[in-house]
């Protein structure tokens, strides 16, 4: 994405067109350069990366892929659309409309005068982060709006998320059709279990079951200029040395070859602090997917030189969630087998507590039953740590 400057230049097709200039008339300062709206108001950049239709039946299906991008952003925001009409231009019409809602929520964290305020002290410092007074809920197909927002569900909790980031984004999803529920909350891209869980259960209480009810709200919290702290690494730069650092990884299984694959890693960082963090991060990633039958939360202890203890969530740690992206994309390659996996996981608390956990803790009927959950993660790091947290 190349904000403001020149652009490749890429002949549109009649679809992408379509959608570029229904986007443009919802703000007239848009200006589509090749795949880009351009908005110099906001300082933002709309790319279209992908624009697909599909047929089936007569009825047609838009797969529309976005990516919204500011120069002081920490990564853009990457977010799909997609919508169901009975042609083409209908069905990419709707992906486009519901794709509108979303950048204009973006548009009013950039431009809103009247912004609320969130706290936290996560690192011991204090965080401010600002949102936008007035929060549209994005209604999808035939719904009625309840009661409360999605974001109103959450509002109490959302800030024991929220980390040292300038930009956070947020959206929350909840959908009921019939009995069927489908809910949840992510944050920067990661889906966070606990919050999901708190929107599930609030649908679950509707009374009209029979009402098909789906709604969305997209927040992007911008911290303030007090409390922010330029981030140590960009999240693209720590998922692009984490997808590297796996191959030396997975080649550490004792004290020695720990020593060794720090020291590589170390020359490519240039900051121990980040080496222990891919170092501690990506085998629990690992085993949190590997397992994924096995239940878990957010929740990830800090070990200060057994001095002191952080209790933080994994979303508010910018290098955890980059080493998550990191490890998703190796795992869906396919490209690895299981001997790699578990070579991987060699040197991890969390395999090792399950297997203990499994030995001593579980019932025969807890086994049965799939009732598993992973012990609280708890990473140690150097006491100057808790004043980089990033």
């Amino acid at each position: 994405m190349k904000l403001f400057g020149k652009h490749n230049f890429k002949p549109l097709s009649a679809n992408e067109k379509r959608v570029l200039e229904r986007l443009a008339g919802k703000d007239k300062s848009g200006i589509i350069k090749d795949n880009c709206l351009i908005f110099k108001k906001y300082e933002l950049e709309v790319e279209l990366i992908d624009c697909m239709i599909t047929g089936i039946d007569g009825n047609f299906t838009a797969y529309l892929l976005f990516k919204i991008g500011r120069k002081d952003f920490d990564e853009p925001i990457i977010e799909p659309s997609t919508a169901i009409g009975d042609s083409a231009e209908k069905a990419m019409d709707m992906a486009s409309d519901q794709f509108a809602s979303v950048m204009l929520s973006v548009m009013m964290t950039l431009s809103c005068e009247d912004m609320s305020n969130m706290e936290n002290s996560f690192d011991g410092s204090k965080h401010i982060y600002q949102y936008p007074c007035s929060l549209p809920v994005i209604c999808l197909g035939n719904t009625k709006s309840r009661e409360r927002t999605p974001f109103e569900i959450v509002k109490k909790e959302l800030p024991d998320y929220l980390g040292a980031r300038k930009y956070t984004w947020v959206k929350l999803f909840v959908g009921r059709t019939g009995e069927k529920t489908e809910c949840e909350a992510r944050i920067n891209g990661i889906i966070v279990p606990e919050l999901s869980k708190m929107l599930d259960t609030y649908v679950q209480e509707d009374e009209d079951k029979d009402q098909i009810l789906m709604e969305k709200q997209c927040i992007l919290f911008v911290q303030s200029k007090r409390t922010f702290r330029s981030l140590r690494h960009r999240p693209e730069e720590v998922k692009s040395i984490a997808s590297w650092a796996i191959s030396i990884i997975v080649n550490i299984h004792d004290d020695k070859s720990w020593s060794e694959g720090a020291k590589k890693i170390t020359s490519a960082t240039h900051d121990p602090l980040l080496t222990q963090e891919l170092l501690n991060f990506i085998p629990e990633i690992v085993a949190l997917n590997y397992f994924s039958f096995i239940k878990h939360t957010s929740d990830i202890t800090l070990n200060l030189d057994d001095k002191e203890e952080l209790n933080l969530k994994k979303h508010q740690l910018t290098a955890w969630c980059a080493c998550e992206k990191a490890v998703e994309d190796m795992l869906l390659s396919g490209e690895r087998d299981s001997d790699y996996i578990n070579s991987i996981m060699h040197y991890c608390s969390s395999c090792y507590n399950l297997v203990c956990d499994l030995l001593n803790k579980y019932t025969d009927e807890q086994l049965k039953s799939g009732d598993l959950r992973f012990s609280g993660l708890n990473c140690p790091f150097p006491m100057k740590y808790k004043h980089k947290i990033y």
